[in-house]
């Protein structure tokens, strides 16, 4: 199943806050993307519901609802939620195998800060390397996505083993 944008963001920001960590409109994005693609490798579906596509902008992968939800906190941490619908909540709060996989990014990349966690989808042959620096369009396609994040697990298995 995929779910509003919001509904992703209010779970990690709610992680940080589990935490006391900061979480930044940056970060959040970021994370929101990350966990976007693991899903997508994963699952082969959508984690993000259709409304809510990725934009290559300038710095970095984007989706502009968490980015118009959350800009008036700039590089600041974010100290509130965003408004969502119950029904929608309800079916997120039951599925255990999307939190699983939100964990595990949380888990891997809640300590990078929102310019290290651009810095890494920003490098060459990253998806959005070729859309926004090849222009190749807008949106980032998602078949693009997975694949790049297969060839890093691929990479990060290789490295492992030798």
């Amino acid at each position: 199943m995929s779910y509003s944008a919001k509904i992703i963001a209010n779970y990690f920001i709610d992680l940080a806050c589990q935490e006391n960590r900061e979480i930044t409109p940056m970060k959040l994005i970021k994370l929101i993307y990350i966990a976007h693609a693991w899903h997508l490798v994963v699952t082969d579906t959508r984690l993000l519901r259709e409304a809510d596509q990725i934009e290559a902008w300038r710095y970095g992968p984007v989706i502009r609802s968490i980015y118009d939800e959350f800009k008036q906190f700039g590089g600041n941490t974010i100290t509130t939620l965003a408004a969502v619908d119950v029904n929608e909540k309800k079916c997120f709060d039951e599925d255990k195998d999307t939190k699983e996989i939100l964990n595990a990014v949380w888990e891997k990349y809640k300590q990078n800060t929102g310019l290290e966690l651009s810095t890494l989808t920003h490098k060459k042959g990253t998806p959005w390397y070729q859309y926004y620096k090849q222009g190749q369009g807008d949106f980032i396609n998602d078949q693009l996505i997975k694949q790049y994040y297969i060839d890093l697990l691929r990479e990060q298995k290789a490295t492992k083993g030798a």
